[in-house]
């Protein structure tokens, strides 16, 4: 519960002392761990991230950052929307707790929990900055969409993102949308090490499958003909249409020396 004074402050003064709060009364299953808190407010999510000009919330934010240093915690504070936010305000926090993560807590040496620290930074390191930024948003995408018909998202089932793969194959999608849509779910199953149901057999056929229904058909060009080539040369053939006459010219040119476009203006 706030005190009398602590409940006239502002909201981001709240929220960011829950935020500390929570890590601090659950801080024996955090310690080694990332730490994924998920806040409806803005302010909190920059705060955490650089400080507040505002002493009382800078002085907040420091004691978070402390925290997380003292105790090996990799702290990430992610906004979601507020009317999708009903998940969150019930279960706030997401961790990385399983497999090798949960495994990291073996280790008490100083030097060793601070290597601990960086090596989420490490494992994200393996895909460019754009392709991580191009999952997140897919995955985001996703994430609100489970959300919305109480669908698990992390870890989420085959059933799941079978229906999910399908909805943007009906939506119309591009056939790139969906390959970053389905990569993005496989690639955040991996970073938390659980076992990727994204090598299901019915996976790989929906995705086969609706990249076959959502690719257009390539459309050849029919090729050039005697009897078009007469009718440009008709249309173009007079003697005081300099341009006219250097169009059929380059058009003769090119059907009889089987020359492409860039071949013929390069000459």
């Amino acid at each position: 519960m706030w005190t009398p004074d602590e409940a006239k402050k502002s909201s981001t003064f709240r929220e960011l002392s829950a935020v500390f709060i929570t890590l601090f009364s659950l801080l024996p299953d955090f310690q080694n761990r990332l730490v994924k808190i998920y806040t409806d407010n803005q302010n909190v999510v920059k705060i955490v991230q650089a400080g507040s000009m505002r002493s009382e919330l800078q002085e907040i934010a420091l004691k978070i950052f402390n925290l997380c240093i003292l105790n090996c915690i990799s702290l990430e504070v992610e906004w979601v929307p507020r009317e999708l936010n009903t998940t969150a305000d019930f279960n706030n926090i997401f961790r990385f707790k399983h497999s090798h993560w949960e495994s990291l807590k073996q280790f008490s040496n100083p030097d060793l929990k601070a290597l601990t620290v960086s090596l989420c930074s490490v494992v994200t390191a393996s895909k460019s900055e754009n392709t991580l930024n191009k999952y997140k948003g897919y995955f985001k995408r996703f994430k609100y969409w489970c959300l919305k018909y109480n669908l698990p998202f992390l870890p989420t089932t085959v059933c799941t993102v079978a229906i999910y793969l399908n909805y943007l194959i009906q939506s119309g999608v591009s056939t790139a949308v969906l390959n970053a849509a389905y990569y993005s779910i496989k690639w955040e199953h991996d970073l938390n090490l659980y076992d990727s149901i994204l090598n299901d057999k019915l996976l790989e056929m929906v995705l086969e499958g609706g990249i076959r229904l959502l690719s257009k058909p390539l459309k050849r060009k029919e090729p050039i003909t005697p009897t078009i080539l007469k009718s440009i040369i008709a249309k173009f053939d007079k003697n005081d249409n300099l341009p006219g006459l250097r169009i059929c010219a380059m058009m003769m040119l090119g059907f009889s020396g089987f020359l492409r476009y860039d071949a013929l203006i390069s000459s």
